[in-house]
């Protein structure tokens, strides 16, 4: 497996297929239609303490932003609120021109938006569940699955998880494995072939390399970034600030609920986006 700490020797050993990650070019750095725009956001977290402390951002179309920061600085309070698991007590949650309140995980599932969780084993998957049954999960409203909307035509989804094992290389004997026995990276490219086919709009990316060998590793970049090409917009929460600078479009630093700056992926350094997860401002960021 492959420890976050080491992502900078990971970067420097592998070799990235160029055809594989996008690069930016001077088409892809005009400013993308925003799909997800969040204003003055604030929300507190499982002890009621301040998490979000007026959060502004925007997720647009085809493009990556990477989220920055050393973690429990509102990484994970912000994706809840995102995803609807967390209300925000105060802001402005809009989507394509619509505000949200109030908003559910149901109606974020019906608006088009994937979601890789930082815990795969505790949020992604059900593990006592087969491969092709964990594909049903946040599908419910897929009629190919059903007989009458009511019985779960096992044959269509049987056939669909093995479509799927096959399109992300998932090991395993069987769409019949339970995902509780399969290795961590099989296990994430379960969530991602389920999130990333089901996703329209958004996919919000939480630590999806974490933990993962490197085949693994970047064939989960490779994926996500294959989503952004589709035109989806993509957050991606990550703590090795290399994977970022290969794989975003814009890099957002966020400390103590609050975003410190955004930088373009051609002006954003190591050094400076490290200063910046202390809690410096982008200007006091820059060294002299």
């Amino acid at each position: 497996t492959t420890d976050p700490a080491t992502g900078t020797e990971l970067l420097r050993t592998e070799v990235v297929d160029e055809e594989r990650v996008t690069p930016l070019t001077p088409e892809s750095e005009a400013v993308h239609p925003t799909v997800i725009e969040l204003r003055h956001i604030h929300a507190v977290n499982d002890l009621g303490h301040p998490a979000l402390k007026g959060i502004s951002l925007e997720l647009r179309e085809n493009e990556i932003l990477g989220m920055a920061g050393v973690s429990g600085n509102g990484q994970r309070e912000l994706a809840e609120v995102l995803v609807g698991l967390r209300h925000h007590s105060s802001g402005t949650y809009t989507f394509e021109q619509t505000v949200l309140q109030r908003l559910t995980v149901e109606q974020i599932i019906n608006r088009g938006v994937g979601y890789i969780p930082e815990d795969r084993k505790k949020f992604g998957v059900a593990a006592g569940l087969t491969i092709a049954q964990n594909f049903l999960l946040r599908n419910f409203g897929n009629s190919n699955f059903f007989w009458k909307r009511f019985l779960i035509n096992r044959g269509a989804l049987q056939r669909y998880g093995r479509e799927k094992m096959e399109a992300f290389d998932v090991r395993a004997p069987s769409e019949k494995t339970r995902v509780g026995l399969l290795s961590g990276g099989n296990m994430q490219k379960v969530i991602l072939a389920r999130e990333t086919s089901r996703a329209r709009r958004v996919l919000l990316a939480c630590q999806p390399t974490r933990g993962l060998d490197i085949h693994a590793t970047q064939f989960i970049r490779d994926e996500i970034g294959r989503a952004r090409d589709r035109g989806l917009a993509v957050l991606w929460i990550s703590e090795d600030l290399d994977e970022l600078l290969l794989m975003a479009d814009r890099i957002a630093v966020i400390f103590d609920g609050h975003i410190v700056g955004t930088l373009s992926r051609q002006e954003a350094t190591v050094e400076q986006i490290g200063r910046m997860m202390t809690g410096m401002t982008l200007e006091t960021a820059v060294p002299a």
